[in-house]
């Protein structure tokens, strides 16, 4: 018994299954979603990422609050916080920590602690409100504690 009536007939349909496996192999969601790294990576391109920065040129030495503050134009995910400063000083161990706030809660906070260099910040609660009051506030410990230029910058994907 034959199979199929000539030889360009079994190579159309060996070529339709190879092609049937080829698309269900490359369907989304067949393979496992790839792990994500601490750090969201938008594809090159994406539509709807925007960079906030916020330079303070002059010295911190005390704690404030509200450092910055405004509403947010859309909803958003943060993606990224960091931070830096020019020069750092004091005695007694201090710290400097920025905390991003949204109404009473904590978005993010970032902690340098070495001179020019830039500090990823720790995102505990990633998704902003449409509207949503935004501060950063500043926080500095030890005995007379000093941070020269600030740097503090966000990046976000609007939902």
């Amino acid at each position: 018994m034959k199979l199929f009536q000539n030889t360009f007939q079994g190579a159309a349909v060996v070529l339709a299954i190879v092609c049937a496996l080829a698309a269900m192999l490359g369907a989304p969601g067949y393979f496992a979603a790839p792990v994500q790294g601490a750090t969201d990576n938008p594809a090159q391109g994406a539509t709807g990422i925007y960079m906030m920065t916020f330079h303070f040129d002059s010295q911190l030495t005390a704690t404030v609050a509200d450092k910055a503050q405004w509403k947010a134009p859309w909803p958003a995910r943060l993606i990224a916080m960091k931070c830096s400063g020019r020069a750092f000083g004091g005695t007694g161990s201090p710290t400097y920590t920025w905390t991003l706030q949204e109404a009473a809660g904590t978005v993010a906070t970032c902690a340098p602690t070495t001179a020019a260099t830039e500090v990823e910040g720790t995102i505990s609660d990633a998704l902003v409100a449409d509207e949503a009051s935004l501060t950063l506030d500043y926080a500095a410990t030890g005995t007379s504690p000093t941070q020269d230029d600030a740097t503090v910058i966000l990046i976000f994907k609007r939902l």
